[in-house]
């Protein structure tokens, strides 16, 4: 499809982006991170190429649905569950270093919003993901609350509804 490498960020690590010459679409290859914390790209050799780790990945691919990249005649690919994704998100915004604070900021925004949303149109979406929270390690569900803990007041009382 022609894509070629993005330059990494660290220039001492191989890449894990991949863009087309002269679009915008840009394809992050990530693979679940197990043990020690560590942004290290991982070789994948059925890919030949490299990933990133993202702690708690495995959460977001517990409940994937297909959807449809919009790009030439169209690309069919897996995406979390928007539930998954938001409490996710709430998880990653917690697990931040200091520096990327404007990032968790971000990942509370975008929580926040789909939570909104999905409180509203499919609040048994989100119980099912919460209840697939109770599988994962100890570390995740404390992020898990201290994220909740962010929330806008309003959706924070709406959320811990379900939660009970």
């Amino acid at each position: 499809m022609g894509f070629f490498e993005a330059p990494a960020l660290n220039r001492k690590h191989p890449s894990t982006s991949f863009k087309i010459r002269s679009k915008r679409l840009e394809i992050d290859i990530l693979t679940p991170m197990h043990g020690k914390e560590s942004s290290a790209p991982i070789y994948i050799p059925s890919l030949k190429t490299y990933a990133e780790p993202v702690r708690y990945l495995d959460y977001l691919l517990k409940d994937v649905q297909p959807a449809m990249l919009v790009y030439g005649r169209g690309i069919l690919v897996n995406v979390p569950s928007p539930a998954y994704y938001a409490l996710h998100k709430l998880v990653v915004s917690c697990n931040r270093p200091v520096a990327f604070q404007t990032k968790a900021l971000k990942d509370i925004s975008q929580a926040s919003q789909l939570l909104d949303v999905l409180m509203t149109d499919r609040p048994g979406d989100i119980e099912i993901a919460l209840q697939d929270t109770q599988s994962m390690p100890k570390k995740f569900i404390k992020l898990l609350h201290q994220g909740i803990s962010k929330l806008p007041e309003n959706l924070k009382q709406e959320f811990c509804k379900l939660g009970s």
